[in-house]
């Protein structure tokens, strides 16, 4: 026996799972334990076996300038005088707050009216609404306080570096909340960053969207009819933002607000995809593939609650200043987004930026003729090795807008607009994109050939997900976790434990967990062996305590399992959170069950 494996019979549990990393301090071997008492825990191995803080294994101190951009200052070192396009994010995350304490689900069919558990108590559609309400009300103040912050960042990195930007565009810029774009001198940078260490938060090369190249095809998909038979669940109230190169001219859709953008035929065919999947919702278009401005979120009526980008970098495998932007994005605003993984798969493979982001839902491609993921469909995980894509979706020979194509680009409004179909059946699910992710994950079960690594958990199936047999989510503040371990049926035993019953005899049973993470800290720790702030995992119990499986891995934002039910009665999932590295992040956590296919 080596001496790695003496050490992990010192570790006590269950082995789940067991991993070998190479670092810069010499390989270490990580291992995933169930104990006695069903919790999951995490430790680290040193060459002799012995453990170890995971915090001896990375390197310290957050990584301020980006891999690409490090990489071209090398290149031009002798030359001082080149120019180069960087992205510059500012420090515009408001201090940390800790969340107003929501623990939500229940256990429903479908074709029923379902009556929510909040907080403990059962919540009518009427009361769901009025607490959705306030909390967008929420939402708002923060979003107006992050605006002002940014603003005065802005307007002191204006009078530092004399960048001459007029007042109307420090406004226009403090408006946005992704990275702001400069020229600067290579050999300027370092000191730039000197002088403004209070206001950056971090640098890179600036990723341009590629151009949307597409192959023409033949055939067209639709939504499965089940959506289109149901009148709640076309999208009603739903706000649905999408960005790209270009937006359609007013009339090519109904429900449609241009926001910014000319039109062209890849932005024609992706909002007739979304309007085909989604009928009652409302699109916003804004051109250029960029975020959401504060004034689009606090003023669009109906609200924006979903956000769809077919249109991604692919110059880097790394996770950059647009990545980690998009991250915060949705953390900040609770709105899910949705980014096309890219069309890279018969060369690099990369999945594009934005789509590396951990709280983005990335779609892959499939050809719903032959249910074979396409060939294009982009499926390399990136360096911080959360698997991408999550889910795919019908995007082969798309007809819609008058024009024929293929591409990530044709399935990611697929998904958006059954994502938005969701919301409208399920109130509950708006203003909670982790629910709403885990929603989708455990509603991708059609069966698509191409493996894991090429087409995440499936398949989206919009009936699957309406069908979803129980759902549970927990959102509080970091140290909330052991709140919510008092508040379960097995309370106090260091894990969120929930319950759901089987009662019929099904073939097979998805478990996914999901839960959101900040943008910064991974930026920060992109170099470190395990990214990721916040690591859960779960472990799921029969009626009679014997374990049936789980879901213990590093790197994602996500667990997820598929196994056969071995009786009916009442079964117990165990969350574990095995590392709290950022404990500046809130907790926004998810659970679905689909117990339909």
């Amino acid at each position: 026996m080596g001496e790695s494996q003496a050490g992990l019979a010192r570790v006590p549990g269950k082995l789940l799972n067991q991993q070998t990393r190479d670092t810069a301090r010499g390989a270490f071997t990580y291992v995933k334990i169930l104990d006695e008492a069903g919790q999951i825990r995490g430790a680290v191995l040193d060459a002799r076996g012995n453990p170890v803080l995971e915090s001896a294994v990375n390197d310290s101190g957050a990584r301020i300038i980006g891999d690409s951009l490090a990489a071209a200052l090398k290149e031009t070192a002798t030359k001082g005088s080149a120019r180069l396009t960087v992205d510059v994010a500012l420090h515009d995350d408001l201090e940390p707050k800790d969340e107003p304490v929501e623990i939500g689900g229940s256990e429903f069919r479908p074709f029923t009216s379902t009556d929510v558990m909040l907080n403990g108590k059962k919540a009518s559609k009427p009361e769901f609404d009025e607490h959705n309400r306030r909390k967008l009300a929420r939402l708002d103040a923060a979003r107006m306080d992050k605006r002002q912050k940014r603003l005065q960042a802005i307007q002191s990195l204006t009078r530092r570096e004399a960048l001459g930007l007029s007042r109307g565009e420090i406004e226009a810029l403090a408006e946005g909340s992704g990275a702001i774009v400069l020229e600067l001198e290579a050999g300027r940078i370092e000191r730039f960053l000197a002088n403004n260490a209070d206001l950056v938060a971090a640098i890179d090369l600036h990723q341009k969207p590629a151009d949307n190249t597409l192959a023409t095809a033949m055939a067209a998909t639709s939504v499965s009819p089940g959506a289109l038979d149901l009148a709640n669940s076309q999208g009603a109230d739903i706000g649905i933002y999408m960005t790209e190169g270009g937006c359609p001219d007013p009339g090519v859709i109904t429900n449609y607000t241009r926001l910014a953008g000319t039109s062209t035929d890849h932005s024609r065919n992706v909002s007739s995809i979304i309007r085909a999947v989604s009928p009652d919702s409302w699109v916003y278009c804004r051109g250029g593939a960029a975020l959401p401005t504060a004034t689009d979120l606090s003023s669009a009526s109906p609200r924006i609650f979903v956000s769809t980008r077919s249109n991604s970098s692919t110059a880097s495998n790394d996770y950059g200043t647009l990545d980690r932007d998009w991250d915060n994005f949705v953390y900040n605003n609770a709105v899910l987004a949705l980014n096309s993984a890219s069309n890279e798969g018969n060369g690099t493979g990369t999945i594009g930026s934005p789509g590396k982001g951990f709280n983005i839902l990335t779609v892959g491609n499939y050809n719903d003729a032959t249910n074979t993921i396409v060939g294009s469909s982009s499926w390399l995980d990136p360096t911080t090795k959360n698997r991408k894509p999550e889910v795919s979706g019908p995007g082969a020979n798309i007809d819609a807008g008058g024009v024929t194509m293929t591409g990530t680009s044709q399935s990611t409004p697929h998904v958006a607009g059954i994502a938005a179909d969701f919301m409208s059946a399920y109130t509950w699910l708006q203003l909670r994109p982790h629910l709403l992710k885990a929603f989708l994950m455990a509603a991708a079960t059609d069966s698509i050939s191409g493996g894991f690594d090429r087409v995440g958990a499936g398949g989206v199936d919009f009936m699957k997900g309406y069908e979803v047999g129980a759902f549970r989510w927990y959102d509080g503040a970091n140290s909330d976790f052991a709140y919510f371990d008092s508040q379960d049926e097995e309370p106090n035993n260091g894990t969120i434990d929930a319950t759901f019953y089987v009662n019929s005899n099904y073939s097979n049973m998805r478990v996914v967990l999901t839960w959101l993470n900040r943008g910064t800290y991974t930026y920060d720790h992109r170099a470190d062996t395990h990214p990721i702030g916040m690591d859960l995992d779960f472990s799921v119990y029969a009626p009679d305590g014997s374990y049936v499986g789980g879901s213990a891995s590093w790197d994602d934002p996500f667990e997820l399992i598929d196994v056969v039910p071995p009786m009916l009665g009442k079964y117990t999932v165990r969350i574990s959170r095995s590392a709290n590295r950022d404990t500046s992040s809130n907790l926004r956590i998810a659970l679905a069950v689909d117990l339909n296919y």
